[in-house]
């Protein structure tokens, strides 16, 4: 095994150091949604996964405002990613839509558009959307995001094979298949 790291892998240290910068170009900037327009590949998976984590980290030492910095960001490259990707805005619109159902009726009538609706994808982008909230105090988007998960499993159950094809459409690995079957 060779005494040194891959040389093709950014450092920790780098990686860090990478997302501190970014961070305080976006707060210099003017026009702070331009910027994360502008600069969208430098928010990578890595750096979202950094802020990811220093949010965590600040909610739990009570850091409420750099919290909520760090979410925004990561909310606002993800608007700014979908904007440019016709197939994203329109599942970010089906999203949408999905979030502010009143009923359980107005999610099935999502699902005779959107089948995918039932794939597990869906489930943990809400339960993204639901942590997202906790994470802001956000108690009205809570309980939204509840309901939808409740109505989501209440159609997986009613629609058994549908969620069954969603499942196995999504997995990885033979393995993955297998525990399926």
């Amino acid at each position: 095994m060779p005494d040194h790291p891959d040389s093709s892998q950014p450092s920790i240290e780098a990686l860090m150091q990478r997302a501190q910068d970014l961070i305080k170009r976006f707060l210099e900037a003017e026009d702070q949604e331009a910027f994360l327009r502008d600069h969208l590949e430098a928010f990578d998976d890595q750096v979202l996964a950094v802020y990811a984590a220093w949010a965590r980290d600040a909610e739990e030492k009570g850091q409420h405002e750099i919290a909520q910095l760090l979410t925004g960001i990561i909310m606002g490259v993800g608007r700014s990613r979908m904007a440019q990707d016709p197939r994203a805005r329109a599942h970010l619109a089906r999203m949408q839509r999905l979030m502010a159902a009143t009923s359980l009726a107005e999610v099935e009538a999502l699902l005779e558009e959107w089948p995918e609706l039932l794939a597990p994808q869906t489930k943990v982008e809400v339960e993204n959307l639901v942590a997202a909230a906790r994470q802001m105090g956000e108690q009205a988007a809570i309980q939204q995001g509840e309901r939808v998960l409740a109505w989501l499993d209440d159609l997986r159950q009613r629609h058994l094979l549908l969620a069954a094809v969603l499942d196995f459409v999504a997995t990885d690995t033979w393995d993955q298949a297998r525990e399926l079957v």
